[in-house]
């Protein structure tokens, strides 16, 4: 067997891919099937569901304080949102062959980012808990595209389907077209929950009015639950949908598309 038929050959054994080196040695790494797409896209999903969950949060715990307004808790999340979007942008981009001038654009948009972020003092309550929320959120981001990555990878190139394809890509852009709409039901849910809270504060040496304003509590906390249930299950679908569309294209497109469509949801 010669040299370039060797370099070629790949192992498989114990779950695991292999291709020999030119040095004699091998390149050992576990094998990417749709199971474990699956898994890193529900992981995906159950952060985005946490972020959500810790905007109420945030707003419940914030609106106890007149110094701080359901205004300050959306600036302070789409300032770390941006930040960590911006993070995780580098590391897509370090990995892939995207132009220079992107990748040193989105350099430049980081470091001031996390300039503004060292400086920054937070006004809301349970800073850190939000904060680690929407970077586990991107982090379970990056471990998506990377078993993505490592799956195409694996494929035989020259796939293409235009009929599946764009059917595929009109269903993504149906179902992304609704989740801004759910995320402002979100934010108006929860700065009513916000201020319901304040009122059964104030009102809370009165049994009849306290009781009405529990229930009113109880149903549109009820009301978040479903829509920020149904969101989350929207961004599975999304993704579901999406991993099934990057297979059609090359690597540096599939980047691309990715990168795009963060920059949309950096958000969600």
């Amino acid at each position: 067997m010669n040299d370039s038929v060797t370099q070629n050959c790949f192992v498989s054994y114990l779950g695991t891919t292999g291709s020999f080196n030119s040095d004699g040695t091998t390149t050992i790494s576990p094998i990417i099937d749709k199971k474990r797409i699956e898994s890193r896209i529900t992981e995906y999903r159950e952060a985005c569901y946490n972020v959500l969950a810790g905007v109420f949060s945030a707003l419940q715990r914030s609106s106890l304080s007149k110094r701080i307004s359901p205004y300050d808790v959306e600036k302070e999340r789409l300032m770390l949102e941006n930040l960590y979007y911006l993070k995780w942008a580098n590391t897509l981009l370090s990995k892939s062959s995207e132009d220079e001038v992107v990748k040193k654009y989105y350099e430049y948009e980081y470091a001031k980012a996390s300039d503004y972020e060292k400086m920054h003092n937070s006004k809301i309550y349970v800073y850190e808990v939000f904060k680690n929320s929407i970077v586990e959120k991107w982090e379970a981001r990056k471990r998506l595209d990377e078993d993505e990555e490592a799956y195409f990878q694996s494929l035989e190139t020259g796939l293409h389907n235009d009929t599946e394809y764009d059917e595929l890509e009109k269903n993504i852009t149906k179902i992304e077209s609704e989740i801004p709409c759910l995320y402002e039901k979100l934010k108006s849910l929860s700065e009513s929950l916000a201020e319901i809270t304040n009122e059964y504060i104030r009102n809370s040496a009165d049994p009849l009015r306290s009781n009405e304003l529990h229930q009113k509590f109880r149903n549109s906390s009820m009301v978040y639950a479903e829509i920020t249930y149904a969101t989350a299950e929207k961004i599975r679908e999304i993704e579901t949908l999406r991993f099934r569309s990057l297979k059609f294209l090359p690597s540096h497109k599939r980047t691309q598309t990715v990168l795009d469509a963060m920059k949309r949801f950096a958000i969600l």
